[in-house]
């Protein structure tokens, strides 16, 4: 395996309003993987703009983590269809923000943050996409979504991933421990699959190069 093989058509459409706050239920999934039984919750927005009218600046320098807290993932899937009709470097071969993750991913257990972003890692995963940042070509969707999260204390690192990295990524490789694989605890199986299903489908139309994942955690 690995990489998923099934995709979900007609999913993408491009620069749609981006969901925030998360349901009850949803707020409930995987309370066995937080040391805490699950108490938590999602964070609420912060404002664009200061008293004084200007505009906070992005910041995506990773911050330290209260070990005691859980951890939160938010994040947006973007496409960058003009690349593939115009080349990467055309003016308007620029990112468009398709879908909130929070549409599609209900959980957030700590072994597959580990393996994919190397957050909460104690199981000795090798990440595939450890702190990274804000992309600096970010869309414009993504930034109005993260602008709310920025300013936080609360919010502790930024990250992305493009398909054509996670289609070349062998999920049968383990932890430290030998007892999890990428496959179980991150593969098309998990939670995370939708993610994969639709990246995979908007790779086939833009190509894997020109989709990506962007997450930060909270």
């Amino acid at each position: 395996m690995v990489v998923p093989e099934a995709g979900l058509a007609g999913v993408c459409v491009f620069d749609t309003t981006v969901v925030g706050e998360g349901s009850a239920a949803a707020s409930q999934r995987n309370l066995s993987n937080f040391p805490d039984g699950g108490a938590r919750g999602r964070q609420k927005a912060l404002p664009v703009r200061g008293l004084g009218g200007e505009k906070q600046v992005l910041n995506s320098e990773p911050r330290r983590q209260d070990a005691n807290m859980s951890t939160e993932v938010s994040g947006i899937i973007e496409c960058r269809p003009g690349a593939r009709l115009w080349g990467p470097d055309d003016e308007d071969s620029v990112w468009h923000a398709a879908i909130d993750l929070f549409l599609l991913n209900n959980g957030n257990a700590y072994d597959a943050l580990a393996c994919l972003f190397g957050i909460r890692n104690s199981f000795g995963f090798r990440p595939l996409a450890e702190g990274r940042g804000f992309p600096s070509d970010a869309s414009e969707g993504l930034r109005t979504e993260y602008a709310a999260y920025q300013g936080s204390a609360d919010t502790h690192g930024t990250t992305h991933i493009t398909w054509a990295e996670l289609a070349r990524v062998d999920w049968r490789e383990t932890d430290t421990s030998g007892s999890r694989s990428r496959e179980s605890v991150a593969g098309d199986e998990t939670h995370w699959g939708p993610v994969w299903s639709v990246m995979r489908t908007l790779s086939e139309l833009h190509g894997p190069d020109h989709v990506r994942l962007v997450a930060w955690f909270h």
